[in-house]
Protein backbone atom coordinates (compact mmCIF):
# COMPACT_ATOMS: atom_id res chain seq x y z
CA UNK A 1 0.00 0.00 0.00
CA UNK A 2 1.35 3.41 -0.93
CA UNK A 3 0.24 6.62 0.78
CA UNK A 4 0.08 10.09 -0.75
CA UNK A 5 -0.63 11.72 2.64
CA UNK A 6 -0.41 10.66 6.30
CA UNK A 7 -1.94 12.61 9.20
CA UNK A 8 -1.59 12.09 12.95
CA UNK A 9 -3.98 12.67 15.82
CA UNK A 10 -3.34 12.32 19.54
CA UNK A 11 -3.21 8.51 19.53
CA UNK A 12 -3.92 7.45 15.94
CA UNK A 13 -2.88 8.00 12.36
CA UNK A 14 -4.62 7.89 8.98
CA UNK A 15 -3.25 7.64 5.49
CA UNK A 16 -4.72 8.55 2.12
CA UNK A 17 -3.58 5.94 -0.38
CA UNK A 18 -2.60 6.65 -3.95
CA UNK A 19 -5.81 4.74 -4.82
CA UNK A 20 -7.86 7.40 -2.90
CA UNK A 21 -8.86 5.18 0.02
CA UNK A 22 -8.33 6.00 3.70
CA UNK A 23 -6.73 3.63 6.19
CA UNK A 24 -6.26 4.35 9.90
CA UNK A 25 -4.39 2.70 12.79
CA UNK A 26 -3.62 3.19 16.48
CA UNK A 27 -5.98 4.11 19.31
CA UNK A 28 -9.69 3.79 18.58
CA UNK A 29 -11.33 4.47 21.94
CA UNK A 30 -13.12 7.49 20.42
CA UNK A 31 -13.93 5.94 17.01
CA UNK A 32 -10.88 7.59 15.42
CA UNK A 33 -10.29 4.81 12.90
CA UNK A 34 -13.60 5.25 11.10
CA UNK A 35 -14.26 1.53 10.74
CA UNK A 36 -17.25 1.42 13.08
CA UNK A 37 -15.30 -0.19 15.90
CA UNK A 38 -13.89 0.98 19.20
CA UNK A 39 -10.73 -1.07 19.71
CA UNK A 40 -8.13 0.24 22.12
CA UNK A 41 -5.29 -0.31 19.69
CA UNK A 42 -5.03 -1.42 16.08
CA UNK A 43 -1.60 -2.20 14.63
CA UNK A 44 -2.67 -3.19 11.12
CA UNK A 45 -4.32 -0.28 9.23
CA UNK A 46 -8.08 -0.64 8.75
CA UNK A 47 -10.10 0.93 5.96
CA UNK A 48 -12.33 3.82 7.01
CA UNK A 49 -15.97 3.25 6.00
CA UNK A 50 -16.27 6.21 3.62
CA UNK A 51 -18.55 5.74 0.59
CA UNK A 52 -15.84 5.26 -2.05
CA UNK A 53 -16.40 5.90 -5.74
CA UNK A 54 -14.02 6.07 -8.69
CA UNK A 55 -15.98 9.11 -9.92
CA UNK A 56 -15.82 10.86 -6.52
CA UNK A 57 -12.46 9.95 -4.94
CA UNK A 58 -11.17 11.08 -1.57
CA UNK A 59 -8.69 13.88 -2.31
CA UNK A 60 -7.64 14.99 1.19
CA UNK A 61 -7.66 13.91 4.83
CA UNK A 62 -6.94 15.72 8.09
CA UNK A 63 -6.78 14.70 11.75
CA UNK A 64 -7.61 16.48 14.98
CA UNK A 65 -6.78 15.18 18.44
CA UNK A 66 -9.43 12.43 18.47
CA UNK A 67 -11.28 12.91 15.17
CA UNK A 68 -10.62 12.87 11.44
CA UNK A 69 -12.25 14.09 8.23
CA UNK A 70 -11.96 13.20 4.55
CA UNK A 71 -12.74 15.46 1.58
CA UNK A 72 -14.07 13.99 -1.65
CA UNK A 73 -13.61 15.51 -5.09
CA UNK A 74 -17.29 16.57 -5.13
CA UNK A 75 -16.74 18.74 -2.04
CA UNK A 76 -18.45 16.27 0.30
CA UNK A 77 -16.81 15.90 3.71
CA UNK A 78 -17.07 12.88 5.99
CA UNK A 79 -15.93 13.07 9.63
CA UNK A 80 -15.64 10.54 12.47
CA UNK A 81 -14.38 10.18 16.05
CA UNK A 82 -14.95 12.27 19.17
CA UNK A 83 -17.80 14.79 18.90
CA UNK A 84 -18.23 16.13 22.44
CA UNK A 85 -17.57 19.72 21.25
CA UNK A 86 -19.27 19.45 17.87
CA UNK A 87 -15.96 18.72 16.13
CA UNK A 88 -17.64 16.62 13.45
CA UNK A 89 -20.14 19.24 12.30
CA UNK A 90 -23.11 17.05 13.19
CA UNK A 91 -25.39 16.82 16.22
CA UNK A 92 -23.39 17.25 19.44
CA UNK A 93 -23.03 13.97 21.33
CA UNK A 94 -20.88 12.59 24.12
CA UNK A 95 -20.88 9.23 22.32
CA UNK A 96 -18.13 9.01 19.67
CA UNK A 97 -19.21 8.52 16.06
CA UNK A 98 -17.12 5.60 14.81
CA UNK A 99 -18.44 5.60 11.23
CA UNK A 100 -17.66 8.43 8.80
CA UNK A 101 -20.64 10.79 8.72
CA UNK A 102 -21.49 13.20 5.91
CA UNK A 103 -21.45 16.89 6.86
CA UNK A 104 -24.64 17.89 5.06
CA UNK A 105 -25.76 21.21 3.67
CA UNK A 106 -22.43 22.41 2.26
CA UNK A 107 -19.64 21.52 -0.12
CA UNK A 108 -16.01 22.31 0.63
CA UNK A 109 -12.78 22.99 -1.23
CA UNK A 110 -10.42 22.44 1.72
CA UNK A 111 -10.49 20.99 5.23
CA UNK A 112 -8.48 21.75 8.35
CA UNK A 113 -8.79 20.27 11.83
CA UNK A 114 -7.63 21.45 15.22
CA UNK A 115 -7.62 19.84 18.63
CA UNK A 116 -11.34 20.30 19.37
CA UNK A 117 -12.66 21.80 16.14
CA UNK A 118 -12.82 21.38 12.36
Amino acid sequence: MSYSKVVLGASFGCGLTTASTVYCWGGDGEGELGDGGSDLGVIVPVRANIPYSSTNPVIDIEAGSFHACALQQSGAVYCWGRNDRGQLGVTLTTTPIATPTLISGHTYQMISLGSLHS
